[in-house]
């Protein structure tokens, strides 16, 4: 009999044969031709040949070719294919289904770039090596345990917290299929030993008025160098404190995103394109479009790097100094503002923090401050009432870019011979019950400041007078402040 001709024999499963010297299913199952070697004869039992067999069938019927794919996978990277799995396998499978399924987390939209690139990460990560390629049931409490005190130990117990809370997730998913029983993370999870990573909470506050200070700081900034990017921070920076959106978004800002005939801005849910060789944009974290309304001086700031010859590209609202892809590290240019503005070490999201205190600052409630920020709102009345409208958005919007701009402190400034100082700030005299108001910058102040030539308003370029646009200089000199 030639090698590989196939032979029928008794077997529970229909379509199971051996063909020469392995076993191979050939099925139909909804439409889908399986033809599949499941193993050599002589290394495989007929009740494990079964039991493969019964496995792939179900797994067909369960996902389609989707199925097929994964054995193909597992094959690849020399996987075991019945439900023995190590770490390694049950984290590929669970990749593999992310990247064409999506899960419930991400509302069964495919996984980010970032997502897949994390999870392998992960699993190539030098403290995984002690568990990835054990047998998932074979690993008990105290393994676990065991395992997480020493890489604890190790001095990175932020490192460590962020892979057992991965690892927790994967022992999660394995109970999904099938492939666990018991979670073996479960005393880790509620042990006193585990090290809680303290969650960051910086922000520019109103102490020492610092948010005041900051946007002073950005409107005159000019820098050690004549950069080409020094304009691009800036404006970034001040876009960022202005709407709280996350740094990588603003980044990314494409001209397609722009409605200058409404003033919105459009922040796609989803990347265009998985493998953009130019950016990194990956869609917005809750994966739902965001309209983001534009303040006055973010109408201007947007017409003066479209049409007054400040550097652009034609995709990308802010370009680094190729002058084609998007600009990437400001980190320089924020740290030499935070040393002249005197203010705390903040990061670039510290500002999405810092717009959501100004939304509080200018009475926006819980809730639409968290529509605001583009955060989910886990209420069912919160579903039934729908987003904010764009109207109330923009008067949201507008109302956190005045703040800003009256909070910038006046320091020195010298009239007629006269030194006046304003610290940007409301307070109350010392009865605690009378307003003291130490505003006096106009709204539009920071926007003047930033575009000293002209600002757009209704339709068209306007010239301005500069600081006597920006201070009520006739009334401090009469005597009024």
């Amino acid at each position: 009999m030639a090698m590989n001709a196939t032979r029928k024999f008794s077997s529970s499963v229909a379509g199971l044969s051996i063909r020469g010297n392995s076993y191979f299913l050939r099925k139909m199952v909804n439409k889908i031709h399986i033809q599949k070697t499941l193993g050599l004869v002589s290394s495989m039992s007929l009740s494990d040949a079964e039991r493969s067999a019964i496995d792939l069938i179900d797994a067909v019927r369960n996902q389609g070719s989707f199925a097929l794919e994964m054995r193909k996978l597992k094959e690849n990277n020399n996987i075991p294919t019945n439900r023995s799995s190590t770490i390694r396998h049950i984290t590929l499978d669970m990749i593999a289904h992310g990247k064409q399924h999506g899960t419930r987390k991400t509302a069964n939209k495919p996984w980010k770039k970032n997502t897949i690139r994390g999870w392998n990460d992960w699993l190539e990560s030098e403290r995984m090596n002690p568990l990835v390629d054990q047998d998932i049931k074979t690993i008990s409490r105290s393994d676990i345990e065991d395992w997480y005190v020493n890489d604890l130990n190790k001095g990175k117990p932020s490192a460590t917290d962020n892979a057992f809370r991965k690892l927790v997730r994967l022992c999660k998913w394995a109970i999904g299929t099938s492939a666990l029983i018991d979670n073996p993370t479960t005393t880790m999870v509620n042990s006193e030993r585990r090290y809680t990573t303290p969650k960051r909470r910086g922000r520019l506050d109103n102490l020492n008025n610092e948010i005041g200070r900051f946007s002073l700081t950005i409107s005159q900034y000019q820098g050690s160098q004549a950069k080409r990017t020094n304009d691009t921070v800036c404006h970034l920076l001040v876009l960022s404190l202005l709407t709280g959106r996350r740094a990588d978004e603003l980044r990314s800002l494409e001209w397609s995103w722009i409605n200058f005939d409404r003033n919105i801005i459009v922040i796609p849910g989803e990347a265009v394109s998985a493998d953009d060789p130019l950016s990194n944009f990956q869609g917005t974290k809750n994966r739902k479009d965001f309209i983001l309304p534009m303040a006055r001086v973010v109408q201007t700031m947007l017409r003066t790097r479209l049409n007054h010859g400040l550097p652009t590209s034609e995709r990308f609202v802010f370009p680094g100094k190729d002058g084609i892809a998007p600009i990437r590290d400001i980190r320089g240019t924020l740290k030499h503002i935070i040393e002249q503005a005197g203010v705390k070490r903040i990061i670039p999201h510290d500002l999405r923090r810092t717009f959501g205190s100004i939304c509080r600052s200018v009475g926006a409630d819980f809730e639409t401050t968290k529509d605001a920020m583009g955060h989910k709102i886990n209420d069912v009345t919160a579903d039934y009432i729908g987003d904010m409208s764009e109207k109330d958005k923009k008067i949201l919007f507008q109302k956190v870019s005045d703040y800003v701009s009256t909070s910038m402190p006046v320091e020195d400034l010298l009239i007629d011979g006269k030194k006046y100082n304003f610290s940007g700030m409301d307070d109350v005299e010392d009865d605690n019950a009378t307003p003291r108001d130490e505003r006096v910058f106009h709204p539009d102040a920071l926007e003047i400041f930033l575009f000293p030539k002209n600002i757009w308003r209704k339709g068209a370029w306007q010239e301005h007078d500069g600081i006597l646009d920006a201070l009520p200089i006739a009334a401090l000199a009469a005597g009024d402040y």
